[in-house]
């Protein structure tokens, strides 16, 4: 059995005075295959700096893999 990566899609949760009280999660897809962590802050850090007093708290990272069974 092989695993072969398909796509990996992000989700970060950003608080910040604009925002609703609960936050707001941003999306994003065709990530790449294993981001680090120094990816996912680097990058959250960056989306919170466009925003208004933005920060970002966590990041949830989705991979989808195809599994070849022949």
């Amino acid at each position: 059995m092989e695993l072969e990566w398909s796509a990996t899609a992000l989700a970060f949760n950003f608080i910040g005075d604009e925002l609703p009280e609960d936050g707001k999660i941003r999306r994003f897809t065709k990530a790449v295959a294993q981001p680090s962590v120094e990816q996912l802050n680097a990058f959250g850090h960056a989306i919170a700096a466009l925003g208004v007093n933005e920060t970002v708290v966590d990041a949830e990272v989705t991979t989808k893999q195809i599994v070849n069974l022949g």
